[in-house]
């Protein structure tokens, strides 16, 4: 994976991220999109500092 796709993917991410943080549990339907954009949810995505 290119640099440049990798920060798409974590920008994209991120958007995900606001839009869930505005309804309960969002923590789930995040772990799934992480998972979708990803293919799996990379160990610097599990580890990122929120």
């Amino acid at each position: 994976m290119l640099i440049e796709d990798y920060d798409k993917k974590i920008a994209l991410l991120n958007e995900k991220m606001e839009e869930h943080l505005k309804t309960r549990g969002p923590l789930m339907p995040t772990l799934h999109d992480a998972q979708d954009i990803f293919g799996a949810i990379p160990l610097p995505v599990q580890c990122r500092p929120y």
